[in-house]
């Protein structure tokens, strides 16, 4: 989402570089938001009322309120004796727009991406979910973007079909990159890390 709402354009402009002031003379009913039923139609709805802050906000909300997307399922290799196994560890990244915490399509390819590596494996250890935002988010704490986030992840690991019994933990921390355009964008996300089990003869893959 390149624009800010009027409401927060002074303060976001100032810390996160909008490319562009808000749109005018758009005119959006509550009834857009309503109708606007999936990830996309809500984006296009976020940006073609980025000037008027209510109906920008129920968007937002309505689009970090929209339960993970049929994706890609787990499905585990057979265990196989200690012995014959070894403890690895996966770690990605997954980045959001500004405020959002529901991942655009490029970042559901890269969760489906290490979904398929957990597929190589034959056990789950525990997983482990650092959201975080930027500098602006930081400053407009009612909208817990890092915290929607990071449980965003989570509900999709559980979607995706990881036991109930494999404890998926998660945390916020503060921006940590350059106060910049690229840091900032750097800092709108989630880091995952994986631990788990996987037989010896597998191939080790790559991040």
């Amino acid at each position: 989402m390149s624009r800010c709402t009027p409401l927060l354009f002074a303060i976001a402009c100032g810390l996160a570089a909008c490319s562009s002031p808000p749109n005018s003379g758009t005119v959006c009913k509550t009834a857009d938001v309503i109708a606007a039923n999936d990830a996309q139609a809500i984006r296009n709805l976020l940006d073609r009322c980025s000037d008027d802050d209510e109906i920008f906000v129920r968007a937002l909300m309505k689009l970090n309120g929209l339960p993970p997307p049929q994706g890609r399922k787990l499905a585990l290799s057979p265990p196989a004796p200690y012995s014959e196994s070894e403890r690895v560890v996966m770690e990605a990244d997954v980045f959001f727009d500004w405020l959002i915490a529901f991942p655009s399509d490029i970042a559901f390819e890269k969760l489906d991406e290490l979904i398929q590596k957990v597929n190589a494996t034959y056990r789950i250890e525990s997983i482990q979910l650092v959201g975080s935002e930027d500098r602006v988010e930081k400053r407009l704490p009612s909208f817990e973007t890092s915290r929607q986030r990071a449980e965003f992840i989570k509900q999709y690991f559980l979607a995706a079909g990881v036991p109930g019994d494999i404890p998926i933990n998660w945390s916020v921390r503060d921006a940590r990159h350059p106060d910049t355009p690229e840091g900032n964008a750097r800092d709108r996300s989630v880091a995952m890390r994986i631990v788990a089990l996987r037989r010896k003869t597998v191939p080790a893959l790559t991040r």
